[in-house]
């Protein structure tokens, strides 16, 4: 028969507590609450607690020799050569002092059991049984250069961090975050990219949504729709990343649902035309077929660039669509809220404000391969460019001009454009 091992919960620590108080012996109190008899025994004896009287006029009560002492300064139980302590044959065999009729007189020193001190005591044992730090001096050192400058210069993510080395970490991956959010490594939980404090969020808006002639069969529900009958192999999503306010240049943001991979296009102008110029220039440079294969779906929000799908939708020689574009319901982004996150990675390297100006393609194209290069949990450990890689294969990705970036010197900072 297999043992099973159970540790003692509350309702158990009070029927010992009520049994000791009734005078029972171990092996009684252990058949009521089903253990051994050695199970409460140690229960006991862990959890006992000192109680009365141990020194009077600097002596120790407990000491046989108390009455006749004759030590001016008494020097304590553990140095006094001459100190005895006196043994009650009850308190050894209960070692608790519960039910005894001599209590009130007795003068050495007494043992309780509280079932609810001793539950408490057995809480913090095991908690702090689980907490700590169990790596020496050696590992600390070790992660501290795999993480230094990687996460405060670089702006990589501790998972990628991880990912990237997960061979010579020591520790998991959820310790390793744990490390950093105690300040064990010299990288703090303030160095992380995402560590900032969020206001509070506003109250939403009642918004009845109105019908939009050029909506008419693209919405969000025709979308969910769509997706059921044709059973695409991708779907992208498409939205626009601003620079300063005043400033009518944008880059045109592309991310593939299953891949998470991130494509940018510069705009000269935010406007539909500009939008479309960009779109038809991709569709005549990968052709027809890898264009209908990459952006047969495309899912965007209701920004003004986008607000005429005829000009976003592409067809082919024969005058087949080879393209369709749907709309999200408007305050509503988190429909498409993959291509959202993302644009967290590239206010890394472009910050909220900053001016789109002296940016070209190339520098454009080279953030989005640092983004793709970076390794993702929810992608099994993969990178986006990896994962795009083993679903569409390395010609396409050569065909859109994407590389990967070696892992230690994947950079998510304003430096990597400067």
């Amino acid at each position: 028969m297999k043992k099973t091992f159970n540790h003692l919960d509350f309702n158990q620590r009070q029927l010992i507590s009520e049994g000791l108080m009734k005078n029972k012996t171990f092996t009684q109190i252990a058949n009521e609450i089903g253990v051994s008899r050695t199970t409460v025994s140690r229960e006991i004896k862990r959890n006992r607690i000192k109680t009365g009287s141990y020194f009077k006029d600097g002596k120790p009560m407990e000491c046989i020799h108390f009455d006749t002492c004759t030590h001016i300064r008494c020097k304590g139980p553990h140095k006094c050569s001459e100190y005895v302590a006196h043994t009650c044959a009850r308190r050894e065999k209960y070692l608790v002092c519960h039910a005894c009729r001599k209590q009130a007189s007795c003068r050495y020193i007494k043992y309780h059991y509280s079932a609810r001190k001793a539950d408490v005591a057995y809480d913090k044992k095991l908690s702090d049984s689980r907490s700590g730090i169990r790596a020496t001096s050696q590992e600390i050192a070790m992660m501290d250069d795999i993480v230094n400058n990687r996460i405060t210069k670089n702006k990589q993510s501790p998972y990628h961090i991880y990912a990237s080395n997960e061979h010579l970490m020591p520790v998991c991956l959820s310790t390793f975050y744990r490390y950093v959010n105690y300040g064990i490594l010299e990288t703090k939980h303030i160095h992380l990219p995402k560590a900032v404090r969020y206001k509070t969020r506003k109250k939403e808006k009642d918004y009845t949504p109105t019908d939009i002639a050029y909506k008419n069969g693209r919405t969000y529900a025709d979308y969910k729709k769509h997706l059921a009958l044709i059973l695409p192999n991708d779907v992208v999503q498409m939205d626009t990343v601003l620079g300063k306010i005043n400033e009518p240049q944008a880059i045109l943001t592309l991310l593939f649902e299953k891949s998470d991979l991130l494509i940018g296009l510069k705009l000269e102008n935010r406007n539909l035309l500009y939008v479309r110029q960009t779109l038809k220039r991709l569709c005549q440079y990968l052709g027809f077929e890898q264009y209908a294969k990459l952006f047969n779906i495309l899912l965007t929000d209701n920004g003004k660039e986008f607000q005429n799908p005829s000009f976003i939708d592409m067809y082919d020689n024969l005058g087949e669509r080879i393209s369709t574009v749907f709309y999200c319901d408007p305050y509503a982004s988190w429909q498409k809220a993959k291509i959202e996150n993302c644009h967290r990675l590239v206010r890394r390297v472009i910050p909220k404000g900053f001016s789109l100006k002296p940016f070209c393609q190339d520098h454009i194209s080279l953030m989005c391969n640092h983004i793709n290069s970076l390794k993702r949990e929810y992608l099994n450990g993969l990178s986006a460019y990896e994962a795009f890689v083993k679903q569409y294969g390395s010609d396409i990705a050569d065909l859109l001009g994407l590389y990967p970036i070696p892992e230690n010197e994947v950079c998510l900072n304003p430096i990597l454009l400067k």
